[in-house]
């Protein structure tokens, strides 16, 4: 059974993380699977995969239609058309791996497709033009995956010819490589980062997560002007959005007390763990999601994990972490503030959310994708 997972880039994000944390698990569940990007820039997730080729999946292909260049292009069509001949599933994540594949694959007898769905939303959805298309596309995949209840639903309202094809796998994660990572002494951070002068006397508030539309870091940057000078927040993550989420903290920097020093940002990082377990509290401010690998990586680490209240994040984080309303900064700082000032509700929701991050394991999710792919070629 020979898989090829398909994916517009290795940028940070959650559908990325998933699917080079996935290559070495199926693997080792006996799938031969090889990996293709549009835009193969490298990254963190690029040096990961290489890295996995070198250990764990030797002789596994990563095939990068560009080595840069943009994520959306008809250029890549005929390009994935030559590398899919050698396949027996074609798996895509993300809207452009979706749309590329589907097109693509026509005239290749004997391929199976599945997509998994990594959002309860999309932008399409909601320009009526887009429908019929999407019907097309979908269409052509066997099988389409979803990543938790409410992305299924949401799907199949949109798209109801689906209901018979689409199933639910939850995303996962290493639980223990988040619980078990070193938080970063006063000393190794100064290293890390010049704009760092002391963490000891500070309150830390991360927030991993892509920069692109449905993320909402401006939300966290605005809840500093409600929160005391010691609190201060890391933003870990890239994206399009760079240059525009940049310049709004450097305007609201110039309102705080402490200046910019508040805001520390640290790109695509791979010591993702132990900045999370260097955190006091770890946050996710978002519009929507699908099923957020970040919002379990911070609970996974054990540390009282507090978010917007939307869809994707609702389902996991309800009952465990806290839950703010989307874009309201003063109620993410009003929880800031009770998580540092009672330690006891901060310890019994770190508890809390730790418990529930364990209940979403990467190799649940390797042996779900496995055992599709075996009932669509047997």
């Amino acid at each position: 059974m020979h898989i090829l997972q398909v994916i517009n880039s290795l940028n940070i994000g959650g559908a990325e993380q998933l699917v080079v944390g996935l290559l070495p698990k199926l693997w080792g569940l006996g799938c031969e699977v090889d990996l293709c990007v549009f835009n193969g820039v490298e990254t963190a997730l690029t040096r990961q995969v290489e890295e996995i080729q070198k250990t764990t999946c030797k002789g596994m292909k990563f095939i990068r239609l560009t080595n840069e260049g943009p994520e959306y292009s008809l250029k890549y069509i005929p390009k994935l058309k030559k590398v899919l001949r050698n396949y027996d599933i074609a798996h895509a994540h993300n809207t452009s791996a979706q749309m590329t594949l589907a097109a693509a694959s026509v005239g290749i007898k004997g391929l199976k497709l599945v997509t998994t769905e990594h959002s309860t939303d999309n932008r399409r959805r909601h320009i009526p033009v887009f429908k019929a298309f999407d019907k097309w596309m979908y269409g052509r995949y066997e099988r389409v995956i979803a990543i938790g209840q409410t992305a299924e639903v949401n799907l199949v309202n949109y798209l109801p010819a689906l209901k018979n094809k689409t199933s639910v796998i939850t995303n996962g994660i290493d639980v223990e490589k988040f619980y078990t990572a070193k938080p970063y002494k006063q000393g190794e951070l100064r290293d890390l980062h010049d704009s760092i002068v002391d963490i000891d006397n500070k309150k830390i508030i991360v927030q991993v997560a892509a920069f692109r539309a449905e993320k909402d870091q401006k939300t966290l940057i605005d809840s500093l002007q409600y929160l005391p000078d010691d609190y201060n927040v890391w933003i870990v993550g890239d994206g399009a959005l760079h240059d525009e989420i940049h310049e709004y903290a450097a305007k609201a920097a110039e309102k705080l007390k402490g200046g910019s020093s508040r805001i520390v940002f640290f790109g695509n990082r791979k010591d993702v763990p132990r900045l999370l377990r260097t955190a006091d509290i770890v946050c996710m401010s978002t519009l929507y999601e699908g099923l957020s690998l970040s919002n379990l990586e911070g609970m996974a680490a054990r540390k009282p994990f507090v978010a917007s209240d939307v869809e994707g994040i609702r389902e996991v984080t309800d009952g465990y972490g806290i839950l703010c309303p989307a874009k309201d900064a003063k109620a993410f700082a009003d929880a800031f503030i009770h998580l540092s000032t009672d330690k006891a509700f901060a310890k019994d929701v770190a508890d809390r959310c730790y418990e529930r991050a364990c209940q979403y394991s990467i190799d649940s999710t390797a042996a779900g994708y496995a055992q599709v792919y075996e009932e669509l070629v047997n």
